[in-house]
């Protein structure tokens, strides 16, 4: 019984260092050469240039500006 746990043990370990391996790369690597790595650059002209792009209504309901308001200060 003991020997059987191991073998079993010893075969999915082996599965999952193969499946780890063969994993796609990361949707992420693009954000590497970006000045700011959080947003992208759409994300970031509309924010600079006062578009809320949805964070007005998060910064309205914790008590601060949105951002078209800080822009306008």
């Amino acid at each position: 019984m003991k020997r059987s746990f191991h073998l079993l043990a010893l075969a999915l370990s082996a599965v999952a260092a193969s499946g780890a391996s063969a994993q796609s790369p990361s949707p992420y690597l693009e954000a590497q050469d970006r000045p700011l790595k959080a947003l992208a650059p759409d994300r970031q002209a509309g924010l600079l240039g006062g578009a809320g792009l949805g964070y007005a209504l998060a910064a309205e309901l914790n008590g601060h500006a949105g951002p078209k308001h800080v822009l306008e200060l």
